[in-house]
């Protein structure tokens, strides 16, 4: 079942992982979703128009990373603990290849 990005719980970085939302239907849109943000990250930081700061380059690149590694942060965890072939699907699909 497809679900809306706007609703995935692993995209709510708000506050502490809500792992009892975060369904295997969740992992593949949330991690296309942020690491189309961290690519989008990098192509303005490495713009030619971007001074090279330590603001302008780095906080926006951690700030993009830190969003993506939380996010697959708690996928692993899950994954370790609560280890369902739906979810090891998931899991292993988004590994880097």
């Amino acid at each position: 079942m497809p679900f809306d990005v706007k609703d995935n719980p692993l995209l709510d970085l708000s506050g502490l992982a809500r792992f009892d939302a975060i369904a295997p239907g969740h992992v593949t849109p949330a991690i296309d979703t942020l690491l189309e943000q961290c690519r989008a990250a990098v192509a303005r930081v490495t713009g030619p128009s971007t001074a090279a700061t330590w603001t302008a380059v780095v906080e926006p690149l951690d700030d993009a990373l830190d969003r993506l590694g939380r996010a697959w942060g708690a996928v692993a965890h899950l994954n370790a603990v609560l280890d369902t072939p739906p979810l090891r699907a998931q899991y292993n699909a988004n590994l880097p290849s």
